[in-house]
């Protein structure tokens, strides 16, 4: 067996560790990082997909938002897998497109020289330089020209300087960036019920939030004051919350009031976690570990890796493990560590 990085083609990168599951192979890469990868995934493939893995790859582990596990299709069962899971179109999804791209540039810049007033060495000419890390950071295709391009249309607007062959992010440069990280990374947002039961989820979600160094206020609809129309501030909410956390939890019926019944399944969890999904953002799953709960998901998320929880003498726990830090790394490893101090 090749112990080649299947997008790279780095020797040494498989060095044989063990896997989360029989089914992937664990690679630790000094180009493209650390993750998994099925080896059914790369048979469907083509040149273009693979090249566009392999840099997605290198920005991730310049951003360091930590390992993924790489397959074609996520299965039913995830044999136990606590890391994140993407399948072939949502990794794809990820490579962006129109004004955005340029957003991604300016931002994987400021993660390849985060010192202000250094300067980056750019060669726009090189057709061998897909491992070096000006490259992957300008979202490289070895494609003549587009490196030349995106360098040239950044500094038009005014975000890089050019002095040789060297370029400067500008002041205007590191304000767009800050507007860029304060808008896309800076909160989450959290569907969920929410009554008395809910009550110790609701703190530990909090607890995790913050911990991963993101803003744990304003994570609910019913903490924010507003004048809106519900469903537009929620709307609203997530459109500017870096990630969601969804829980499927299902509470007790009660009495019925308007015609509806409370308790039971919420389906606005499923409406804003799909929301969240179609506007291109990470879902994190989590349910009471309870029959009730469990039995009444959808088939339509079964299939999705959640963190199941218990409420217990001992505080909230998930695998017998505090609920709280379990969600932290699984934010930490999926979505990257937050621009805000953990606390």
């Amino acid at each position: 067996m090749s112990n080649q990085c299947p997008f790279c083609d780095e020797e040494g990168a498989d060095k044989g560790l063990r896997a989360s599951s029989p089914e992937v192979h664990h690679i630790c890469c000094s180009v493209c990082g650390e993750f998994e990868y099925s080896p059914v995934l790369l048979r469907g493939l083509s040149g273009d997909e693979r090249a566009k893995y392999r840099v997605l790859l290198q920005i991730r582990k310049l951003r360091r938002l930590g390992r993924l596990c790489l397959l074609e299709t996520v299965p039913k069962k995830l044999n136990g897998l606590m890391f994140n899971v993407v399948d072939k179109i949502s990794f794809l999804k990820q490579w962006p497109s129109g004004s955005h791209f340029f957003d991604e540039i300016l931002l994987n810049l400021s993660f390849l020289e985060p010192v202000p007033g250094k300067t980056i060495r750019f060669e726009t000419d090189a057709r061998d330089g897909h491992s070096r890390p000006w490259a992957y950071a300008l979202y490289d295709l070895d494609r003549k020209g587009a490196q030349k391009f995106s360098v040239e249309a950044l500094c038009d607007a005014g975000f890089l300087k050019q002095s040789g062959s060297h370029y400067m992010i500008t002041a205007k440069g590191w304000e767009r960036i800050e507007s860029l990280r304060t808008k896309e990374s800076g909160t989450a947002f959290v569907a969920m019920w929410f009554d008395d039961s809910t009550k110790p989820l609701k703190r530990e979600i909090e607890k995790a939030v913050a911990g991963a160094g993101y803003r744990a206020e304003a994570l609910t609809v019913d903490e924010v004051e507003h004048n809106e129309y519900i469903m537009d501030k929620v709307i609203n909410l997530i459109n500017d919350a870096r990630f969601v956390i969804a829980d499927f939890t299902c509470i007790e019926e009660g009495e019925v009031i308007n015609g509806k019944v409370k308790g039971g399944s919420r389906g606005g969890v499923y409406f804003e976690a799909g929301y969240a999904k179609g506007q291109n953002k990470q879902v994190i799953l989590t349910c009471r570990n309870d029959e009730d709960s469990k039995s009444r998901r959808h088939f339509d998320i079964e299939q999705i890796n959640t963190i199941f929880w218990e409420d217990s003498d001992g505080g909230v726990k998930a695998g017998g493990l505090l609920f709280a830090d379990v969600l932290k790394n699984r934010i930490i490893q999926t979505i990257g560590q937050g621009p805000y101090d953990a606390n």
